[in-house]
């Protein structure tokens, strides 16, 4: 088993990244490791501001939520990406060198995400590093599936 001292944390900057940002950063403590966190900015979603822009605030955006719940690690690196989620954690896990991927899942289970997928679970897939999968602590999301969806997304015509 390798030591964990490259540690690469994306974040979406929800709540839900908070605790995988945390176990990264004890981690990180422990074995005297390095943390990359990284955000993706997904080029589909138009947000009306220019790329440099959108790359700024995103930037911006992950240190301000850093340093409101004082998780400041010895050592970080943030990068900011544009692409598929999945794709650029994997290129990142790959260019950094990481030993260790920590990611939080959103809590969603049942069977809207075995019908729709999930990042984290494609990451764990993909992977050529370990994942470790942070589920965050409070009460599973609630989604509201409807008959039809289920009927549709699982061909029960």
């Amino acid at each position: 088993m390798r030591i964990p001292r490259r540690i690469v944390v994306p974040t979406d900057l929800s709540e839900f990244s908070l605790e995988a940002l945390r176990y990264a950063e004890e981690v990180a403590r422990l074995f005297n490791g390095e943390i990359l966190v990284l955000h993706v900015i997904d080029p589909r979603v138009k947000t009306g501001a220019k790329a440099d822009d959108a790359e700024f605030e995103a930037r911006k955006a992950v240190v301000h939520l850093l340093m409101e719940h004082a998780i400041v690690p010895q050592s970080l690196r943030l990068e900011i990406s544009r692409g598929s989620a999945v794709e650029e954690i994997l290129k990142t896990v790959t260019q950094f060198q990481a030993d260790l991927v920590i990611m939080s899942t959103h809590g969603r289970s049942g069977l809207r995400n075995v019908l729709m997928g999930s990042i984290a679970e494609h990451v764990v897939r993909l992977s050529p590093v370990p994942v470790l999968t942070v589920k965050p602590e409070g009460p599973d999301e609630i989604v509201e599936l409807r008959k039809e969806d289920i009927k549709l997304n699982l061909h029960l015509n």
